[in-house]
C-alpha cells in the first residue's frame, strides 16, 4: 500500500500527463497485454451459375527513365561554394564601382549606395573624407572611430584633436590638408576589419587617392600602411621612411607614421611621431618651392 503523500504525487503526475479519468475499475497491465487475434477474412459466395473472375496478373511496372543528374547534386557543397564566391563578387563590384566613378563626388555617391560590404549595414553612415580636396598632402588612417561615425568625417574624436595639434606644429590645418580612411565604415565595436572587408574597401581608397592626387601621402597606422603600401611590416619598423606609391599615372611619395589613436595609448611613441613630422615638414618646404601648376 502506497503512502498518502506518494499517492498524491502519483495522482499529480497523472493529471500533468493528461490522465484525468479512469476507463475501468481494474488496472490493465499493458506490458503483458496480447495483441487481438486477426479477424477472419470473409469468403465471398458467388451467385449460382456465375464463375469467379479469373485472377488478374499484376500490371508490369513502367520502365524507369534513366536517372538524370540533379541540377544541384550536393547542396552543402553548392552552398559552401556560393558563400566562398561572395567576397570575390563583392570585390569585383567594388572595383567596377570605383572604376566607373569619374569624379570624387561620383565616387562618394557610389560608395554611399554600395551594399557589397557588411560594414555598410552596421555603421551609422559613410565616413568619406574631410579637409581640402585640392591640398598637396593627404592623410589616410585605418578605420573610423565612434565619433567619426557619428560626425560622418574622419578624425573627429580625441585622435583627431591630437592630429590637429600635430599638424599645426608644422604649419598645417584642415584647410590645407585632406583626410580619409582605408575603411569608410566603422566596424562594430571598432574591431579590426577582416581581410575580406579590407579587400572590398581597397578599390575605393585607391580611387580616392587617384582623384586627390596629392604630392605627399601620409599613411597613419598599421592598417593603412600595410594596405596601401603592400607590406606586412609593422609601423614601428617602417615609419619615417619614404616609399613610392604608384597610382598608375605617377609615383607619389608616401610616408608611414603612427596613428594618433596609437599615440594616445602609447605616449612614449610621440617622440618617434614628432621625428616623422619633421620629415613631413621638410617635404612641405620643398613643395613650397615647386608650386603645383
Amino acid at each position: 500500500m502506497l503512502a498518502p503523500q506518494t499517492l498524491r504525487h502519483l495522482l499529480g503526475f497523472y493529471i500533468d500527463a493528461g490522465v484525468d479519468c479512469a476507463l475501468s475499475d481494474e488496472p490493465t497491465d499493458r506490458l503483458n497485454e496480447r495483441e487481438p487475434a486477426a479477424a477472419p477474412v470473409p469468403t465471398l459466395r458467388h451467385p449460382p451459375g456465375s464463375l469467379p473472375a479469373p485472377p488478374q496478373a499484376p500490371l508490369p511496372a513502367p520502365p524507369r527513365p534513366p536517372s538524370a543528374p540533379l541540377p544541384f547534386p550536393h547542396p552543402p557543397a553548392t552552398a559552401a561554394l556560393r558563400h566562398s564566391a561572395a567576397p570575390d563578387i563583392a570585390i569585383a563590384a567594388a572595383q567596377h564601382a570605383a572604376r566607373e566613378a569619374a569624379t570624387c563626388a561620383a565616387l562618394r555617391e557610389a560608395m554611399a549606395h554600395f551594399d557589397g560590404c557588411t560594414l555598410a549595414h552596421t555603421a551609422a553612415g559613410l565616413v568619406f573624407a574631410d579637409g581640402n580636396p585640392r591640398a598637396r598632402i593627404m592623410f589616410v588612417g585605418g578605420i573610423p572611430e565612434r565619433e567619426d561615425d557619428l560626425a560622418a568625417r574622419p578624425f573627429a574624436g580625441r585622435d583627431g584633436a591630437l592630429l590637429d595639434r600635430m599638424i599645426a606644429a608644422i604649419g598645417l590645418d584642415r584647410s590645407r590638408a585632406y583626410f580619409a580612411t582605408v575603411i569608410p565604415w566603422k566596424p562594430p565595436g571598432s574591431r579590426p576589419p577582416t581581410l575580406q572587408e579590407t579587400e572590398i574597401c581597397l578599390p575605393f581608397i585607391r580611387r580616392h587617392v587617384d582623384f586627390i592626387d596629392p604630392d605627399l601621402l601620409i599613411v597613419l597606422g598599421d592598417l593603412a600602411a600595410q594596405t596601401l603600401l603592400s607590406t606586412r611590416d609593422p609601423i614601428t619598423r617602417i615609419h619615417g621612411r619614404w616609399i613610392d606609391y604608384a597610382t598608375g599615372q605617377r609615383q607619389i611619395r608616401a610616408l608611414p607614421s603612427f596613428h594618433p589613436a596609437q599615440l594616445l595609448k602609447s605616449p612614449a611613441l610621440k617622440r618617434l611621431a614628432w621625428a616623422d613630422l619633421q620629415i613631413v615638414a621638410g617635404a612641405l618646404a620643398g613643395l613650397a618651392d615647386n608650386p603645383r601648376p
